[in-house]
């Protein structure tokens, strides 16, 4: 068993803790897998990019967008767009 000394900013471990929790899984399990993902895939786990807009979506969100556009496409089950103050709105009702 080997034993791997990292820095890493306060405020990024505490955040990441928090999540941790949540899920129940600790740090080390957390980074264990991360590490394991990288052997097993020879590769980093998501995809980097210096543009800031840049994502990969989950594919969770990739098939609700697939769906969202087979909808458009085919002219159904379609509501009007939201404002961006409902928008917000129902975006902070989803964190709760």
């Amino acid at each position: 068993m080997a034993t791997l000394n990292i820095r890493i900013n306060d405020d990024v471990k505490s955040s990441a803790q928090r999540v941790l929790d949540e899920i129940g899984l600790s740090m080390t399990g957390a980074i264990s897998i991360y590490l394991m993902q990288i052997a097993k895939t020879r590769a980093i786990p998501f995809r980097l990019s210096a543009d800031p807009l840049a994502f990969e979506p989950s594919p969770e969100l990739a098939a609700i967008v697939a769906e969202t556009q087979n909808n458009i496409r085919l002219d159904r089950n379609l509501t009007a767009p939201l404002g961006k103050k409902e928008l917000l709105a129902h975006l902070k009702g989803l964190r709760k």
